[in-house]
């Protein structure tokens, strides 16, 4: 882990990539039939950083715009 804190384009640029890695990771969860609470806890962590990457994104959009 950094100690320093990364640039917000940095952040919303992973935040965007989480949220690929997410699905494909749900994805592979619902295929193999695993547990509902696994499925639950996936996809919980994928709209939480779903909601973290559109902040990321607002904001940044809003520093090269405004």
């Amino acid at each position: 882990m950094r100690n320093t804190p990364i640039p917000l384009d940095t952040a919303a640029y992973r935040a965007s990539v989480a949220c690929s890695l997410y699905e494909v990771i749900l994805d592979k969860a619902n295929d193999e039939k695993s547990s509902p609470v696994l499925i639950d806890l996936i996809s919980l962590a994928c709209d939480i950083n779903f909601e973290i990457s559109r902040s990321l994104d607002a904001v940044t959009e809003g520093e090269h715009h405004g």
